[in-house]
């Protein structure tokens, strides 16, 4: 019985996707973030901003960015064919790096190095949303594989920059842009061109209940944030991040038959009412309340951004608009949330303000929430990411993509024709309209010359 324990667990490790090291490469960026971060919000070079330094210009920066690019997204996607962008994100990137590192413990301040820190943040935003294109074009479990190795590979470098005083890690850290756009790009090319974005025919629906949830989750964060008044660049803040995404790395790999968004958004919601508990109403309780919201907030991000990479998957367009659209928004109510914190934090003393009932009335809004979208089963079933490797058709369907050269989006049309689903069905499930879906209909027909669903069906079980 043991022996087949260990044996079913190594054919289980052999059965895990192989996912090429250059989609880690965004692990790289992330890294490069955290540390400009640190630099940009701890020296006296740059402006101050509620006591973190250059922090809220830099995310100034990223605001811009992610809505810039996002609005975009319909006209200008896939990125990664336009060479301005990789141009674009590789100067900001680099400008934002090397200048941070000279601007330190300069006397240049003022206009400058508001520039130079927006600059970085925008620059960091199209490398980011790069990334997330590229993992648009991977299957939802490949995708949460790629996203959690990234973020290990990010704190193994961020961890060597904290404990090496050596000037070459300096420059190593502001080369990491380069290094990821070129692992970025060896990603994409290592693909095949079925698998690649095609340009955006349609803008997707866009989930505003999980927009609206997920803009409430961020103000709820940025006030415990604040709250705690802890440092986010500690050993503290990674391992609150790192745990989730250990946790959703291991349920992709071994409990994926019995996982679900739900899961993530009921544990999360949990972390962050906990948090802010400990944060408001147990003293002493700074630390591990820090821990609990950064985890919360991880694992909200990872389920909105795999959310957009997949509807970009499903629809074998950018996942950029959404992503963009995400980002932006999760920025903006967490910096509103942060500065209600330092408000509160200010005024503890003051009986005009009752901090334990606003710490009540967002612990209740929390769990609201949460209890709004995890009964939507629009949005947590319809996103499942599950493989779909139970039907036979997928073989199929498969193989005719294949041999037949159908687009993305004909591919995902062709596979829920051969379930059996009607036109309303499709367009619901894919975000088209039911114009659309018959369009794509019509050509799979043609390339496949065909003339009804029984001879599809035929065919497929052929």
């Amino acid at each position: 019985m043991f022996w087949d324990t260990i044996k079913h667990f190594y054919a289980r490790l052999g059965a895990i996707p192989k996912v090429s090291f250059a989609f880690l490469g965004c692990g790289l960026a992330r890294a490069w973030l955290w540390w400009i971060l640190s630099l940009v919000s701890y020296s006296e070079a740059f402006p101050s901003y509620t006591g973190s330094q250059g922090h809220l210009l830099f995310d100034l920066g990223e605001v811009i960015g992610f809505f810039l690019l996002s609005f975009l997204a319909y006209r200008f996607s896939p990125f990664f064919k336009r060479s301005p962008a990789a141009v674009l994100a590789l100067a900001l990137t680099l400008f934002g790096g090397f200048g941070t590192v000279f601007a330190v413990g300069s006397p240049v301040v003022g206009v400058y190095a508001a520039f130079l820190i927006i600059g970085g943040g925008v620059g960091y935003a199209l490398l980011f949303l790069l990334w997330l294109e590229l993992y648009g074009c991977l299957t939802a479990r490949n995708m949460l594989i790629a996203w959690t190795g990234s973020y290990f590979i990010a704190l193994a470098i961020w961890g060597l920059h904290q404990v090496t005083e050596a000037g070459a890690i300096e420059a190593i850290m502001c080369l990491l842009p380069l290094m990821s756009m070129f692992m970025l790009f060896k990603g994409f090319y290592s693909l095949p061109a079925a698998s690649l974005p095609a340009k955006m025919s349609h803008k997707p629906s866009i989930p505003w209940k999980l927009i609206i949830v997920l803009s409430a989750f961020a103000l709820a964060f940025g006030i415990g944030d604040a709250a705690t008044g802890q440092n986010m660049f500690t050993w503290i803040s990674k391992v609150g991040m790192g745990i989730p995404e250990l946790l959703v790395l291991l349920c992709v790999l071994f409990f994926s038959k019995r996982f679900s968004f739900r899961y993530l958004v009921t544990v999360a919601s949990l972390f962050i009412v906990a948090g802010l508990i400990g944060a408001f109403f147990v003293e002493g309780q700074a630390v591990p309340s820090f821990v609990l919201m950064n985890a919360s907030s991880e694992i909200y991000l990872i389920m909105v951004y795999a959310i957009a990479c997949i509807m970009g998957h499903q629809l074998g367009s950018s996942a950029v608009y959404l992503a963009g659209l995400f980002a932006g928004l999760y920025k903006v109510f967490l910096q509103i949330g942060k500065t209600l914190g330092l408000v509160v934090v200010e005024q503890v003393h003051n009986t005009a303000i009752s901090v334990p009932v606003l710490a009540l009335i967002m612990v209740l809004v929390t769990i609201a929430a949460t209890i709004i979208l995890v009964q939507d089963r629009s949005i947590v079933d319809k996103f499942s990411w599950k493989e779909q490797s139970v039907d036979p058709k997928n073989a199929s369907c498969a193989k005719i993509t294949e041999e037949h050269r159908l687009t993305p989006k004909e591919a995902s049309v062709l596979l829920l024709l051969a379930k059996g689903q009607d036109t309303a069905q499709i367009a619901e499930e894919l975000f088209l309209a039911q114009s659309t879906v018959r369009v794509h209909t019509s050509s799979i027909y043609k390339k496949l010359d065909i003339h009804s669903r029984k001879e599809l069906d035929k065919l497929l079980n052929g």
